[in-house]
């Protein structure tokens, strides 16, 4: 339990930026989707999408995603049926 504590507040008291990407550059990223939840299985897809948005990764490697349907965590939906459109430019 200590350590999660202390990981919640680090990331409680920490901003991330990202430097904006130049055209001559190449950024590659991975990100775990935790099937669109956050640790606690709390629905975090709109949160996700805007930061691998955000990320504007030419290559991004997505682990534990779930895509083109609907399911349930902690009793509540996550639909992940338009994901696809949604993050493609």
């Amino acid at each position: 339990m200590e350590l999660k504590e202390k990981y919640i507040s680090k990331i409680g008291k920490n901003k991330y930026y990202l430097e904006k990407k130049s055209i001559d550059n190449f950024r590659v990223a991975t990100y775990n989707i935790h099937y669109w939840t956050d640790v606690w299985e709390n629905n975090t897809l709109n949160k996700i999408i805007k930061d691998i948005k955000y990320i504007n990764a030419d290559i991004i490697c997505l682990q534990e995603v779930v895509f083109g349907k609907k399911y349930i965590v902690k009793g509540k939906l996550i639909n992940t049926e338009k994901i696809i459109d949604i993050l493609h430019p």
